[in-house]
């Protein structure tokens, strides 16, 4: 059993590695907005719900857009259940 659940996990790995490294499938999944402001005035616009939106989506290691986004979490957010709404 043990042996089975490390091989198992050897070939999830492998897969995993796979799909996303060298077939970029999910390569799509993210894609970026010719106008990221017209969207975000139009979001803040229709939101009537607390959430975490994320706009712009940081490039990984671009350090200044991810601090950013983190800096205006709590904003989005409230870290407190409030109904806040997004001013980024």
């Amino acid at each position: 059993m043990i042996i089975g659940t490390i091989l198992c996990g050897v070939v999830l790995l492998l897969w995993q590695s796979a799909v996303h490294e060298l077939l970029r499938i999910y390569d799509d999944a993210f894609v970026k907005l010719k106008d990221p402001a017209a969207v975000e005035a139009v979001l803040k616009e229709n939101l009537t719900v607390s959430g975490m939106f994320v706009i712009p989506h940081p490039e990984p290691g671009d350090t200044d857009a991810e601090a950013r986004v983190m800096d205006n979490c709590g904003a989005c957010c409230g870290s407190d259940g409030d109904d806040a709404t997004p001013d980024a």
